[in-house]
């Protein structure tokens, strides 16, 4: 497994709280909230499944990620009650 996916992933939700939130700065230096959630991994097996009936080859690191987590939505913009703006 790729250890800067890996390493990336890990120190991003080592910032997280409970609720999968964070506060964050903007380039204006406003103080808001996001949050992230990640999907469930896939099998490595299925995605050489995937490059084979696709005749492709993904990216090492991307392959990393999807056997992590089959996607993810990071950094979305919560308002104070949780609810996504």
């Amino acid at each position: 497994m790729s250890h800067f996916v890996h390493n990336t992933l890990s120190g991003l939700k080592k910032l997280l709280n409970n609720n999968n939130r964070m506060k964050t700065i903007s380039e204006e230096g406003e103080v808001y909230t996001v949050s992230c959630s990640f999907n469930a991994p896939i099998k490595l097996t299925e995605v050489e499944m995937f490059e084979s009936e696709h005749d492709i080859k993904l990216p090492k690191d991307y392959k990393a990620l999807l056997t992590l987590h089959n996607g993810a939505r990071i950094y979305e913009s919560v308002d104070d009650d949780g609810v996504n703006i």
